[in-house]
Formats: C-alpha cells, structure tokens, sequence
C-alpha cells in the first residue's frame, strides 16, 4: 500500500446535519430540537434544494447560507429575522473548532503515517469548505489530496469521487486503503472504487460485516507498517 484516504469523521467529532444546525441555533437563543430543525430543512423552498446541489467553492456555500438561514428561521416560526442575526449565523457556522474536536490519536497516528511514506488524503462528503475546515484544525499540511463531495458534485459511496483523489496522488485502486466509520458511504463506496476498505468501528460491537476494520486510527499503524510494505501487499 502507498496511499491512505481517510472520511473527515474518522480525524475529528462533532455534530452533523440538523443536530449540529440546532447547536448553532441554540448559540442565539432560538431553541429547535434536531427533529424540528431536520423537518424545517425537508421543507425548504425547492429552489433552495436545487441551488444547494450546485455549489462548487466556499464563495457559493457562504451565499447559500445567507439563503437558507432565514428560510429555514421562518420555517421554525422566528418572525422577522434579523440581517444582523443571519450574519453571525453565517459566520458562526464556520467556527469549526467550537464545534468539533480532534479524536486523541488522530495528529500522532498521521504524523507517524507521513513519516512511514504513505500519501494521504481526505475523501468526504461534506462542504466545499472542507480544506477550511482541515486548515482550522491544522490538519491539511498532512493531505496532498483534500476531495470535498460538494466541490466535484458526487458523493460517497459514488466511485467518482475516489477516483478523483487517486488522480490527484497518481495512484491506482490497488494501492490505497480508505479507512472510514459508514458502512454505506465508506466501505461501499471503496469497494465500489476498487480500493481496500478498513472500517473504523470505534464502538468495537461485531455487526456481521465482514470487512478489515480497527478500533481507533491506531489500528492502522498495524495494518500499514511502512509504505509498500502493508498487509495487502
């Protein structure tokens, strides 16, 4: 093996979708649960929807959610919000590291993969804000590929999207693992890519899948001893 992809959930932790929506909205005093939040983003305008599947760079994310903000504020019953309150929303939302935390073995077990030789890349579903993101948590200057779902309009488990980190690192199918926590969206989709998946099932809890899979990052440290010297090869 000579790459190793990792899905963003597999280096750091926080709230997603409309639990992580609901923790922005609590910041300011406007009080929705997760299901209220999911069921308000079901019925946004259509043309909202469509304009969400379009964006391609941070510019166009940002201006979706000066959009979508107060759509979704009416949706939840605040009457008449405010530019004020829409702007520190928007910039609330990327404050990523209020939000998130890294796992504890996450910059030792990447430090110790770049010293073994490995490329490495993040492959996730996730905003064209994804190499912000990285950035924030000094996590990018350890990827020389970084492949954000809304930045090339596919996603996991879509081979498309891992083929377009292959290309980036100049490697094949065979030569990288992907190591992620979805059984759907990581396991699949790098089957589906042709490359070797690890699942990393951090409750430890046998599932029935019968896939490689590891506990924490640190696993791999086992499975991938040194560049082209992994357990595949």
């Amino acid at each position: 093996m000579q790459g190793i992809f990792f899905d963003i959930a597999a280096l750091v932790y926080g709230p997603e979708g409309a639990d992580f929506l609901s923790e922005v909205l609590r910041g300011e005093g406007i009080a929705a649960e997760p299901a209220e939040v999911a069921e308000a983003l079901n019925h946004l305008p259509a043309e909202l929807n469509g304009l969400r599947q379009t964006l391609r760079d941070e510019e166009q994310e940002n201006e979706y959610n000066r959009l979508m903000l107060p759509a979704l504020l009416t949706a939840l019953g605040v009457k008449n919000p405010t530019d004020a309150l829409i702007m520190r929303l928007v910039e609330t939302v990327h404050q990523y590291s209020a939000w998130y935390s890294l796992y504890p073995e996450t910059l030792p077990v990447l430090e110790e993969l770049k010293n073994r030789g490995y490329k490495l890349a993040v492959v996730a579903n996730w905003a064209p804000s994804l190499v912000r993101f990285l950035h924030e948590f000094e996590l990018d200057t350890y990827f020389q590929a970084i492949v954000a779902s809304g930045e090339v309009g596919l996603s996991k488990p879509d081979p498309y999207i891992f083929h377009q980190a292959l290309k980036k690192l100049g490697l094949g199918e065979q030569d990288v693992l992907h190591v992620g926590p979805s059984i759907n969206q990581d396991v699949t989709g790098a089957l589906r890519a042709g490359l070797t998946p690890v699942w990393l099932n951090r409750t430890g809890i046998a599932t029935g899948h019968e896939v490689v899979s590891i506990t924490d990052l640190r696993g791999l440290l086992m499975l991938a001893p040194k560049a082209g010297e992994g357990a595949w090869n």
